[in-house]
């Protein structure tokens, strides 16, 4: 489950060794906005190695909001300077970028955001459906970009608490604000991709409430009602079981 999405970044930029200063912070400003993204921690690593100057950058920005962002990230590279490395990771999974030629980079860019708009548009429908049958447990149900493995992830609000924290506070005898988060799915999760083609309502909707509450567990919180849920996947395993 996400409740707020850190986001890392580790850069290598190699200099020759000379007089001057260079900056070594960059800046992660979400498209349309003025202001970057709050940075949770910058490290900063310098080596001299035979000349050049080894320059390790290490950030880590925070996404508050609810949903994702397209941003830029920008770094003063000095004139002498070329980057050799740069990776990022995205609650804690790590993409090794390339360096590219401008109009390279823009072209791919804009054909992976393409394919992205095309996916939410396939699974705009099992969404809706989704949303209809889990009604008020959610705030809303979105396609994710970011999920790999797990067939589902929950976000919680900007100004929402954990829901591991939101349990620690439960069982310390303190009240909690309601609070309904948004449920992410994997379209490229077999789960996800076999339940849009689901035609009987009853199965859908306890596979729709089973990915729901499997989010939650992931997160550490507490099913209001576990026995609806090991009942939903007693029957959906049944179901699968049954001879052809």
């Amino acid at each position: 489950m996400k409740t707020k999405s850190y986001i890392s970044l580790f850069a290598v930029v190699l200099a020759l060794l000379g007089a001057g200063s260079a900056n070594a912070a960059g800046l992660l400003t979400p498209k349309g906005q003025s202001s970057s993204l709050n940075i949770r921690d910058h490290r900063v690593n310098v080596v001299v190695e035979d000349g050049y100057v080894v320059t390790e950058i290490d950030q880590v920005f925070i996404n508050t909001g609810g949903s994702d962002v397209e941003a830029v990230y920008s770094f003063p590279v000095p004139s002498h300077a070329a980057v050799a490395e740069f990776t990022y990771w995205i609650d804690g999974q790590p993409v090794t970028g390339e360096v590219l030629e401008k109009e390279k980079a823009r072209e791919i860019y804009e054909e992976e955001k393409q394919a992205a708009k095309e996916t939410e548009d396939e699974y705009a429908g099992l969404v809706k459906r989704m949303q209809d049958v889990l009604g008020e447990r959610v705030n809303s149900v979105r396609v994710s970009q970011r999920l790999t493995d797990s067939p589902s992830c929950l976000v919680m609000g900007e100004h929402d608490m954990a829901v591991h924290m939101q349990q620690m506070l439960k069982q310390a005898g303190h009240e909690v604000p309601p609070s309904k988060p948004d449920l992410e799915i994997n379209p490229s999760h077999t789960l996800v991709s076999r339940l849009k083609d689901e035609a009987d309502d009853d199965r859908f909707a306890s596979w729709s409430n089973v990915l729901l509450d499997q989010a939650m567990l992931s997160e550490g919180g507490q099913l209001d009602d576990p026995v609806a849920f090991v009942n939903r996947l007693n029957d959906l395993l049944l179901e699968m079981t049954k001879p052809a």
